[in-house]
């Protein structure tokens, strides 16, 4: 069976974020957090040269503007916020890497048979795009990329990845932390979503069960915006391929009421 990987596409870019923590022995200087992108480019190829797979994917790298000293016991808590998101980024990249290889292994055995065959060869593609991070002066930094994987099926996967961090306290987050009562957070959500659905008259193109899976948000990722919480759903959770990744956004005013104060604070709500 063909394994479809999310590698991430390439992009540069760097965007400034406030830092939350202590300064440096330089009262004077202003620390801020910045993500840039660590690219990864590769490809697969067969014995006889011919490319088999071509993979661009991004991770999001988290660093300090002005550089920060390892050393200097003030720059402790910043340090320690960056190496935490760091340190969870590189054992993704890792993995990325390791099904790449695995990937790799299955594409030379489809172009096997494709070339016994007589049949065309066409490149198998695994690609992930980041989008720009967003921020609050609360220290919430949010974190979207979009997945493409094409290797020789009938159409292919898309998918997507999403970061939530505490650039306060060094954490990623589930938006359970955002709450003190999971089931009327969740509710609240799920009947925005439903009611969308009914307003964009999608529902006949999603599964019978579709508001089952709404209402327990089954394999459902947060990220947030300007906008509100925006909730993203993987294909095949709420309807066919055909339906496509389906997101929707949650005003901040819907879900205020059943955030607790650590969500609010961070989202400056």
């Amino acid at each position: 069976m063909k394994r479809c990987v999310s590698l991430f596409l390439a992009l540069t870019m760097l965007f400034s974020l406030t830092a939350c923590g202590e300064k440096s022995e330089r009262p004077d200087t202003e620390y801020s957090f910045v993500v840039s992108t660590d690219v990864y480019e590769d490809i697969g190829t067969a014995e006889d040269g011919t490319i088999l797979i071509h993979v661009r994917y991004e991770l999001p790298h988290l660093d300090i503007v002005p550089e920060m000293s390892e050393n200097g016991a003030a720059d402790a808590t910043l340090l320690a916020v960056r190496n935490t998101f760091n340190e969870e980024m590189e054992k993704q990249r890792n993995m990325e890497i390791d099904l790449f290889t695995q990937l790799c292994d299955a594409a030379k055995e489809d172009y096997k048979y494709v070339s016994e065959s007589g049949l065309d060869w066409y490149v198998y593609a695994d690609e992930m795009t980041m989008e720009p991070p967003y921020q609050t002066d609360g220290g919430l930094l949010s974190i979207y990329a979009a997945a493409y994987c094409w290797t020789g099926g009938a159409h292919p996967t898309n998918a997507y990845a999403a970061w939530n961090y505490d650039l306060n306290e060094g954490k990623f987050l589930q938006y359970t932390d955002l709450t003190d009562d999971e089931e009327a957070f969740r509710t609240a959500a799920a009947n925005e979503i439903l009611a969308q659905i009914d307003e964009e008259g999608i529902a006949e193109g999603l599964f019978e069960d579709y508001e089952a899976s709404v209402r327990k948000l089954s394999f459902a990722e947060p990220l947030f915006n300007a906008d509100g919480m925006v909730v993203c759903f993987p294909e095949y959770i709420l309807g066919p391929h055909a339906a496509g990744l389906l997101s929707f956004i949650v005003p901040y005013e819907t879900i205020n009421g059943t955030m607790n104060d650590y969500g609010r604070a961070l989202l400056n709500l």
